[in-house]
């Protein structure tokens, strides 16, 4: 089968360039599937990472509300100290602590 394909050869059965044809189609149609396989695959990853981050993001929020909500619901007296970094803190525009 092999020898019968031989492009050195003038042979031109209407057989042969059926099967030259349909080996072009099925090439042609394996780079199309690796190409949408790969883009699949790309949107795949850049989905899991929107997801990731948005995960992220809801969970920094709440801990901020929380934070926010323990530092404001607080009916207990401060302590000097923390009078002080309340005012400080209100006087610089910052509505948490920064961790150091």
């Amino acid at each position: 089968v092999i020898k019968t394909l031989d492009t050195k050869q003038p042979v031109r059965t209407p057989d042969i360039q059926a099967l030259k044809n349909q080996l072009t189609e099925k090439e042609r149609r394996i780079h199309h599937l690796e190409y949408d396989f790969e883009k699949s695959r790309n949107r795949h990853d850049q989905e899991e990472k929107l997801i990731i981050t948005a995960w992220y993001n809801m969970g920094m929020a709440l801990h901020q509300k929380v934070s926010a909500e323990r530092l404001t619901s607080s009916n207990q007296p401060m302590s000097f100290l923390a009078q002080q970094r309340q005012s400080t803190m209100a006087r610089r525009g910052l509505t948490r602590p920064h961790p150091r």
